[in-house]
């Protein structure tokens, strides 16, 4: 890894800049500049509790940054005017938005993962996905996003990464990155590089537990650090701090990397030379909170080389406690100020010098674009992956004298990819776990041509597929397309592919990424070949379908 010490500040603009962030300062108390390195928690879902705490600490100056969690379009954006209006100074907002405001907020459009974007093989969706994330963000008065994630999925069980991921290949995910960061720069809305050093190698979930990395440094440099050192070459204006244990870096067992000096202020900031924003994930997750109290967590944060603690608890009492660490000079007001000043950069970077309200008239038609439509669709249709087509099964043929069999389980459903099947041949869908495995059986004797259509999201997430045990449904599958000309429709996760047992059982195996209209809409139109399948796989499934796998017909 080179050292990047010569790496330009991606906050700084202008003089002018400078000017503002001097003035702003010298109204702040010190309680009020520690106040700015504080980013909470909202929601725009009707709680009381969470705004009256919000409007609390607002007017009281002891926060810098709102992040807007689960809710609704128009609400957060009366909300984000109130609480602008209350802020001594204006307040950063902030949203987890890695495929769009809808991350968060109900009835606006889901946009694609990182993962189908990468595997439509077309670098220019990144820019044009994240042009239009950055564009719901502006509408909605958000001036940060919690996104890209730079993190190279290495671990198949990675229970928290997976399909946020743009793949394994350290290469791709760097410029599928950059791409993103460099929409977000053009439309002026601050990105984020996540999760710094890395999450791609983890088996557990940082929400839950500290996960660990046990690589050794030759290889976290080689694939772990390769996307961050690029996007801070590239001028990433923020960075978020995951909770990881990772012995190569920080020796201490009982201190995340989110919390630890060496991994910060020695690694990120010295050897890398980032002069970026750096915030922490968010100190409420039990990655972090074995560390100690909440107080001894936020003061840990800080003193590592965090700029923004991110959803810290008792932030009261964190004030004082740190006041009373200055006075006692275990800190410094200069260390303070250093990080206020940056985040008084990023505030005037991204536009709150000059702060409008948000026309919250219309909000939610506006975010539900025309755009957003077309660019669902797009990444929909080149994202499609076939891995296997034996016996030139697809595309279908025309002449198919029976009707063709659609097997679902659970909860699925597949509306649309069932309509437009019709609009070709006549399709039955069945769900086995409604219906019953026996009486399934019995109908399918009427069918030579039978689709097994499943969702299945990344590991660790609840699956929609009942309570079925993946063995079961594995040994329902295979005992209902036995004899029968097989195509596996698999919306989700591609890195469950291998639950299915034997390939040899399907003729075809289609990949989609995603259970939504769209892709259900694009896999119809490949099966009956009125689409060719363009995707290529971003990942390695197995030894059989690796990454770069990708067929046509």
């Amino acid at each position: 890894m080179k050292n990047n010490t010569d790496t330009k500040d991606p906050l700084y603009i202008d003089e002018n800049q400078t000017v503002w962030v001097d003035k702003e300062m010298k109204n702040l108390s010190l309680e009020e500049k520690i106040g700015q390195m504080f980013a909470i928690g909202a929601f725009s879902d009707n709680s009381k509790t969470n705004e009256q705490w919000v409007e609390k600490l607002t007017k009281q100056n002891l926060i810098g940054s709102v992040v807007f969690f689960k809710g609704h379009a128009k609400r957060q954006a009366e909300l984000t005017n109130y609480y602008q209006s209350l802020a001594k100074v204006p307040l950063m907002i902030a949203m987890d938005a890695e495929w769009g405001v809808s991350m968060r907020l109900s009835n606006t459009p889901i946009l694609p993962l990182q993962m189908p974007v990468a595997a439509t093989n077309k670098i220019e969706n990144s820019y044009l996905v994240s042009e239009e994330i950055a564009k719901e963000c502006k509408r909605l008065g958000v001036h940060l996003s919690y996104s890209p994630i730079a993190d190279v999925n290495i671990n198949p069980a990675n229970p928290i990464i997976g399909r946020r991921s743009f793949g394994e290949d350290k290469e791709l995910v760097t410029n599928y990155s950059i791409s993103a960061i460099e929409a977000y720069n053009d439309n002026n809305v601050l990105s984020c590089g996540k999760h710094f050093p890395g999450h791609g190698d983890t088996s557990q979930d940082s929400h839950k537990t500290l996960p660990s990395v046990l690589a050794d440094m030759k290889r976290i440099e080689d694939i772990e650090l390769y996307p961050f050192e690029r996007i801070i070459d590239a001028g990433v204006p923020t960075m978020m701090v995951a909770h990881l244990k990772i012995p190569a870096l920080e020796p201490n067992k009982d201190l995340p990397s989110s919390l630890s000096p060496l991994v910060i202020e020695g690694l990120l900031k010295e050897k890398m030379g980032y002069k970026g924003l750096i915030m922490s994930d968010a100190l409420n997750m039990q990655g972090a909170k074995s560390f100690g109290t909440n107080v001894e967590i936020n003061i840990q944060a800080l003193k590592a080389g965090n700029d923004v603690l991110l959803y810290p608890v008792d932030i009261e009492e964190t004030i004082e406690k740190i006041v009373e660490e200055i006075k006692l000079g275990k800190i410094t007001e200069e260390r303070i100020d250093h990080s206020v000043i940056k985040i008084l950069k990023s505030k005037y970077w991204a536009g709150l010098n000059n702060f409008n309200d948000v026309v919250v008239e219309n909000v939610e038609e506006d975010l539900n674009s025309i755009e957003a439509t077309n660019i669902i669709n797009k990444v929909a249709k080149e994202s499609i992956t076939l891995v296997k087509n034996s016996k030139n099964v697809l595309p279908l043929k025309a002449d198919t004298k029976k009707a063709v069999a659609n097997i679902c389980f659970g909860d699925d459903k597949f509306e649309e990819f069932e309509q437009k099947l019709n609009n070709f041949t006549k399709v039955d869908t069945f769900n086995v776990d409604k219906i019953g495995l026996t009486k399934v059986k019995q109908i399918l004797q009427n069918y030579d041509t039978v689709i097994v259509s499943v969702d299945l999201p990344y590991a660790g997430y609840k699956t929609r597929i009942g309570k079925k045990k993946t063995g079961e449904l594995k040994g329902k599958i295979n005992s209902l397309i036995r004899g029968k000309k097989a195509i596996l429709n698999l919306l989700g996760d591609p890195y469950k592919l291998p639950m299915f047992g034997n390939d040899s059982n399907y003729n075809s195996i289609l990949l989609g990424y995603k259970n939504s209209d769209a892709v259900q809409n694009y896999m119809a139109a490949t099966i009956i070949g009125e689409e060719k399948p363009q995707g290529v796989l971003p990942v390695s499934v197995n030894q059989k379908y690796p990454l770069g796998t990708s067929l046509t017909f």
